[in-house]
């Protein structure tokens, strides 16, 4: 396959792989009791797995997608039963193209910090794709929120924000929050 050739499919396959990652938050009981929640690592680690799992694993699994994702995200997508349509059509065919995960990893530790009112998370991820002999190396991160006070994390996709969307989204997050560079590129065999 030519150079031209190679570029374009790759590209187009990093393409899917970002829309692929559009997502991610968690549904279940909220805490009242502020002293009883903590920033635990694993807990948003296991959020993040999940997320993962239910988009590149066995079987695509919508609802823990859909219970993983910041609201507004749904809600931009027209509710939720539109965003369970768009999300099982555009993942099915990602699927369909034989897209394949080699490797996950969290590729550093999760960053937490606050606001007056909000919660908020960086875990930084590393996933290796393959699709037929091509393989691609995705770097980036679910960016978490959540209500001081409450245990459950909902979450965005990395790719799909900066700083300065953040700081439009969420005022009183804080400007020395660090996101980590997203990058998508291919793995010359």
């Amino acid at each position: 396959m030519g150079s031209v050739q190679y570029n374009a499919s790759m590209s187009r396959l990093l393409y899917l792989l970002a829309a692929a990652l559009l997502l991610g938050g968690c549904d279940g009981p909220e805490s009242q009791d502020h002293a009883a929640v903590s920033f635990d690592p694993a807990v948003v680690q296991a959020d993040v797995q999940r997320i993962h799992e239910a988009i590149y694993g066995d079987e695509l699994d919508v609802e823990t997608i859909l219970n993983l994702t910041h609201p507004p995200i749904i809600e931009a997508m027209g509710g939720r039963d539109k965003a369970r349509t768009a999300l099982a059509d555009s993942l099915s065919g990602i699927r369909d193209t034989g897209l394949g995960v080699e490797s996950f990893e969290f590729s550093g530790d999760p960053v937490f910090a606050s606001s007056q009112d909000l919660e908020f998370v960086v875990v930084p991820t590393k996933t290796v794709f393959r699709a037929g002999d091509r393989r691609a190396e995705s770097g980036n991160f679910q960016f978490g929120v959540r209500q001081k006070g409450q245990s459950q994390w909902r979450y965005i996709e990395g790719s799909r924000v900066n700083s300065q969307t953040l700081a439009q989204v969420f005022p009183g997050i804080p400007p020395d929050l660090i996101l980590p560079k997203t990058y998508r590129r291919p793995i010359e065999e």
